[in-house]
């Protein structure tokens, strides 16, 4: 009895009992308020990202009292997980990676939840938010913002309105249209809107909220902004064509995945189309200042 609990002791301290060290409790020994693993799993090299969803990402050392490198930073790359492990300071407790790039000048421990399985295309960036559709340069211009932030949603809802203003070929875009579709959707009684140029504008917005399937065909892509647009205005009798020689501007909440997590989420699809009649061509030129 006495030598095979000698064997046993052998190979769990060799790993061979494990098969390879596949899972293994690390020492017990550690600093206190440090980070520590509580469990470790070794992996083989599997490919993530960083998911584009917050710039505070960082590499850490093991015990994660050290920044090494902000994710962000390293660029549009996949990196390689080698291990996943269970740590804790006392407090708190969560998943982190230990990651690598392919040629090993990257290495540190990163959290779970900044990180997403799966290879990046080479030069392609991180759809951040889960914007629908998204092209290389919408994801260029979010790039760095949190998601969620003005600036974020600025730039999200940007190429709602474009696809507004530029596909339906109604007339001639103008940023003081754009300005007074979004006083207009978010409070019809600004006082600012019986101001020139505002008082002659003629507003168009939704004339029903979508439906909670049009919500989930919207953010996923499947139902593009425009299509969705175009057929609230056919329900309304309008026709964009028939003001192809106006000034056109149009306001949206912006469509992303996490925006289900915001505020936007129950205005999902509420938009406002302001035009212009060309005959006030003088007034609109006066308030949009001087042209390079």
């Amino acid at each position: 009895m006495k030598t095979t609990k000698i064997l046993i002791n052998y190979l769990i301290a060799t790993g061979t009992l494990l098969g390879l060290t596949t899972f293994f409790n690390p020492p017990t020994t550690h600093a206190a308020g440090t980070y520590h693993a509580l469990a470790v799993k070794r992996v083989n090299q599997v490919p993530i990202h960083w998911s584009g969803e917050n710039v505070s990402a960082y590499l850490w050392n093991y015990h994660l009292n050290h920044k090494i490198q902000r994710v962000s930073a390293l660029g549009n790359i996949t990196l390689y997980a080698n291990k996943v492990l269970k740590m804790t300071n006392g407090k708190k407790t969560g998943i982190f990676y230990y990651v690598t790039n392919d040629k090993g000048t990257v290495k540190g421990y990163v959290w779970r939840g900044y990180m997403v399985k799966g290879e990046l295309d080479p030069g392609t960036m991180p759809n951040t938010g889960g914007i629908p559709n998204a092209d290389s340069d919408e994801l260029e211009n979010v790039e760095g913002y949190k998601v969620g932030s003005d600036r974020y949603n600025e730039e999200v809802a940007y190429n709602q309105d474009a696809s507004i203003s530029n596909q339906f070929k109604a007339g001639i875009g103008n940023n003081i249209m754009h300005i007074g579709a979004q006083l207009h959707r978010t409070d019809p009684t600004n006082a600012k809107l019986s101001t020139v140029p505002y008082s002659h504008f003629k507003f168009i917005s939704n004339s029903t909220k979508p439906t909670a399937e049009q919500r989930h065909e919207l953010v996923t892509g499947k139902l593009s902004f425009y299509k969705f647009v175009k057929a609230d205005l056919e329900k309304q009798g309008i026709n964009l064509d028939q003001y192809q020689h106006w000034y056109i501007g149009a306001d949206s909440t912006p469509i992303y995945k996490a925006a289900s997590k915001t505020k936007y989420y129950p205005t999902f699809g509420d938009y406002t189309i302001a035009l212009l009649s060309p005959q006030y061509k003088s007034e609109i030129e006066k308030a949009s200042g001087p042209q390079n």
